[in-house]
């Protein structure tokens, strides 16, 4: 290092090198005298001897081998950015599991601490982690990103975008779902299909955590076979239906509506989006082109009602083979005779009738109020909350 060949004071030395590091070390493990951890020395290897580096720890005085491997890697991190950040300008910093031996309090205090103040200007900072504490500093600061490089062919091209900050499913790069119950012990869990989490998540319910599963399927069996709770589409439900699978499975909540695009493309949490952007929007005319568009799309997929149905898998377990229940779900008179109660909602032009079974998130897209609105923003709105949160408590 330069200042082990240089003519520098001790004074020079002291302010170029060791202020700046205990500076540092404050910020990282902080200044209780219990946890305290501060540079105080560095002797040259003169003669042949090798380096002295010595910190004071509490009320004594430690050599650098006796450090632990956590407090090693911080100080060998920023001795590195010390000496080198002169000559790296506009450069990509990369940090392999640079958090490997410290708890995740310590890994968002460093990571915080190197970013805002020790990488150069007009440069970046990439860290491949499994860190809690480098999560929780990226979701809190808007300079940073995160992206999963989790289960992909390294073999095949791929473009990868950073992860939505709000969901919860981001701590998957560091605890596997397996492991929620233990690392949200106080909270409720509720697992939901594929990417409709990232739409509760923004709705910010207090001790909740909204997990995904790949499909309503996988939602159904895990609450089916564990303690979890989850939710589920209405897809293609009758109100007699809903009313069997909440009586049959408690834990397992069915929207009041085909999907959660019905949600957020209802009238009226379209209406408070735009006041809140102070945008006209005309419900009753909405309500009508909604209406319109739904008379011209329904015969492509009310004719096949009954054979969806039986990709559900509600009753499917063998203590109700041969039941009214099951028959619910197969080619019998019962998933008949829903079906058609079904279709007696979509052909109704009475909104509140034909809404809840009706496809949002394939049909209507075209409607002009549903352009250039991210969903993202429309699950913000106290509309959508409150109907969150309404069908998690009724659940």
């Amino acid at each position: 290092m330069d200042f082990f060949r240089s003519q520098q004071s001790n004074e020079q030395i002291r302010r170029k090198y060791i202020d700046p590091i205990n500076s540092a070390l404050e910020k990282i493990f902080g200044s209780g005298n219990g946890t305290k951890l501060q540079l105080i020395e560095i002797i040259p290897p003169l003669e042949g001897k090798v380096a002295q580096i010595t910190f004071r720890k509490g009320d004594s005085e430690i050599h650098y081998n006796y450090l632990s491997a956590g407090e090693k890697e911080v100080f060998n991190l920023l001795i590195n950015l010390l000496s080198r950040g002169s000559l790296y300008r506009d450069t990509i910093y990369f940090f392999d599991e640079i958090d490997l031996h410290l708890n995740a309090k310590l890994q968002f205090r460093l990571l915080k601490e190197i970013t805002e103040n020790w990488i150069p200007e007009n440069c970046q900072l990439w860290s491949a982690t499994h860190s809690l504490g480098f999560i929780e500093y990226a979701k809190q600061t808007d300079i940073a990103s995160i992206i999963d490089f989790d289960d992909l062919d390294f073999d095949l091209p791929s473009v990868l975008s950073p992860e939505p900050k709000d969901n919860p499913e981001i701590y998957e790069i560091a605890v596997g779902k397996e492991f929620l119950p233990a690392l949200f012990q106080q909270m409720n869990i509720y697992f939901v299909e594929n990417k409709d989490r990232d739409y509760y998540a923004t709705v910010g319910i207090t001790n909740t955590v909204f997990v995904s599963d790949n499909n309503r399927n996988n939602v159904y069996h895990k609450v089916r076979a564990t303690n979890y709770s989850g939710i589920v589409d209405r897809d293609f439900l009758s109100d007699d239906d809903i009313v069997q699978i909440r009586q049959h499975y408690p834990k397992l909540i069915v929207l009041d509506y085909y999907s959660i695009e019905n949600y957020l493309y209802h009238p009226d949490n379209l209406l408070e989006y735009n006041n809140s952007k102070n945008r006209a929007f005309n419900r009753e005319e909405y309500v009508t082109q909604l209406t319109e568009a739904k008379n011209r799309a329904k015969d492509s997929f009310i004719p096949t009602l009954a054979l969806k149905r039986t990709e559900y898998p509600y009753f499917g377990e063998p203590e109700y083979n041969g039941t009214a229940l099951q028959n619910l779900f197969k080619n019998k008179r019962e998933n008949e005779m829903q079906s058609a109660i079904i279709a007696s909602y979509l052909n109704s032009n009475d909104f509140d009738a034909y809404y809840k079974s009706l496809p949002m998130k394939s049909y209507c897209t075209g409607l002009p109020q549903r352009q250039n609105i991210p969903k993202s923003d429309l699950a913000k709105t106290q509309w959508f909350k409150t109907k969150i949160e309404k069908l998690l408590y009724l659940g």
